[in-house]
């Protein structure tokens, strides 16, 4: 896998429970998985593992990387909660390939 270092926090996800980050890099912008969050760092591996079983089986994933998020990382949330978050994941987290609002096409989700 890829890493990069992490230059800017941008924003926390707040719609997800383990509050995901997108955070810049110079490999561009990834929606960051913490290894103190939530379930991590067993949802991180588990999410490693089914991301490369979906690269296997041909499937269109986005990529993962490794996201170095040092301690002196700038921050653009203001947000105490997501501070701690971040100071007790420095080192080593998931990023996934920010892609955006995607959506399904419709009518290809029979449950839609």
């Amino acid at each position: 896998m890829e890493t990069y270092r992490a230059l800017l926090v941008l924003r926390a996800d707040r719609g997800c429970s383990s509050w995901p980050v997108l955070i810049d890099t110079n490999a561009g912008v990834f929606h960051t998985k913490l290894r103190c969050a939530a379930q991590a760092p067993a949802s991180l591996v588990a999410e490693i593992i089914v991301g490369a079983l979906a690269d296997a089986l041909g499937l269109s994933v986005p990529a993962r990387v490794l996201i170095d998020i040092p301690s002196d990382v700038p921050v653009d949330d203001p947000d105490q909660e997501l501070g701690e978050l971040l100071h007790r994941s420095v080192g080593r987290n998931l990023g996934v390939q920010y892609v955006g609002r995607a959506e399904l096409p419709p009518n290809r989700c029979s449950a839609c």
